[in-house]
């Protein structure tokens, strides 16, 4: 039996693969630095002082302009106050939870808390190390202070997410995976969701909760546990009807799809619907990282099985085969060279697929429920 082998994407998976379009320890993300005062005047607020000749008018009317003017003078005073904790906590021996404390501070002002978010997504994606003394406590904290940012209703929630996203597939030892089980502990995966749902045409913030749906740790079962796998799916398949075009996206939403297909047998039915749309966006890719990423998908899809609401079996082997994947994979094989990542999980899929099609079929109640082959990859 063809099986994914240990690390399909070589040491890391796709967090040490360069190519082009695609970025380096992030779930397909450019992380540039967001910290600009273009990202600071978008959050301006409108209006402005009182003139003197509007103090004139009566002195109720100068009263009125006289408060305005303290009122956002001290509003001015709080968010260069917030902006320099901001600055500090980002030059801490232990930035993130510095951090974290600023925006616990801070955050009420939607521009500040859009300014710690970036300042967060920046350190992990840069992967650096410094000051994390305990992980999970670390973790626990960045993740509370960016779940509030999502949960709130303003402008702070898109970059809260890609905050999410960017620790979640930080380059650190634990893969990000500390962080996963801490956003999924808190709740975050549900606002994951909801984010994606509140900003459908945003093509970075549905990269960024594809990236977090599509982590290799939500294939443990005390993660999974905590995701709503139907929505994950509905989440997933609109991204790529929107933005199919995009190779990053589509590479992930096709990880995250099997997640939820692993983690629930209706939700595996409902993806068994949806393989046509998987393949066809995967044949417009021509991104190495985006084959390789849905080649693997489709292999890991094919030793699943779906259960419908009617009780009928349905096998993700048959749909991935008649949806066209082995198309896809000769097409990516004469594409791209042997020594690639895609031409190798072409083939490593190739004979999963044949495998599973031949496959006998046992009775649900005896087979493994969620046959497990290699390990799942890592898209950056």
């Amino acid at each position: 039996m063809a099986a994914f082998p240990e690390e399909p994407y070589g040491v890391a998976g796709f967090h040490q693969l360069r190519a082009p379009g695609f970025g380096m320890a992030a779930p397909g993300f450019d992380y540039s630095s967001s910290d600009s005062e273009s990202t600071d005047s978008g959050f301006e607020r409108g209006g402005s002082l009182s003139t003197d000749s509007d103090a004139s008018d009566s002195e109720d009317s100068l009263t009125t302009a006289t408060t305005t003017r303290r009122t956002l003078n001290d509003d001015e005073d709080w968010w260069r106050e917030g902006r320099a904790a901001l600055d500090a906590a980002a030059a801490a021996a232990a930035p993130a939870e510095a951090l974290a404390g600023a925006m616990r501070e801070y955050g009420a002002d939607a521009r500040l808390a859009v300014r710690g978010a970036h300042r967060l997504e920046a350190h992990y994606a840069s992967g650096g190390l410094e000051g994390c003394t305990n992980a999970t406590r670390e973790a626990s904290v960045v993740a509370t202070e960016l779940l509030g940012a999502l949960r709130r209703a303003d402008s702070s929630g898109a970059s809260a997410l890609q905050a999410c996203a960017a620790a979640c597939a930080s380059s650190r030892p634990s893969g990000g995976a500390v962080f996963i089980d801490r956003l999924a502990a808190h709740g975050g995966l549900a606002c994951v969701l909801e984010t994606l749902s509140t900003h459908p045409d945003d093509v970075d913030v549905q990269r960024a909760g594809l990236g977090i749906l599509g982590h290799a740790r939500l294939l443990d079962r005390e993660a999974s546990v905590r995701l709503s796998a139907p929505r994950a799916v509905d989440a997933a398949l609109e991204a790529l009807s929107r933005h199919k075009g995009d190779p990053k996206l589509v590479g992930l939403a096709a990880l995250a799809l099997y997640n939820a297909a692993h983690a629930d047998m209706g939700a595996a039915a409902t993806v068994a619907g949806e393989c046509r749309l998987i393949v066809a966006s995967l044949q417009g890719c021509e991104a190495e990282s985006a084959r390789a990423a849905g080649c693997w998908a489709l292999g890991a899809l094919a030793a699943l099985e779906g259960l419908r609401e009617s009780g009928e079996r349905v096998s993700l082997a048959a749909a991935v085969k008649k949806a066209g994947a082995f198309e896809l994979f000769a097409e990516t094989l004469a594409r791209f060279p042997a020594s690639s990542l895609a031409h190798r999980n072409a083939t490593l899929a190739r004979g999963q697929l044949r495998d599973a099609l031949d496959r006998p079929e046992p009775p649900l109640n005896t087979q493994e429920k969620w046959p497990m082959f290699g390990t799942h990859c890592v898209m950056s």
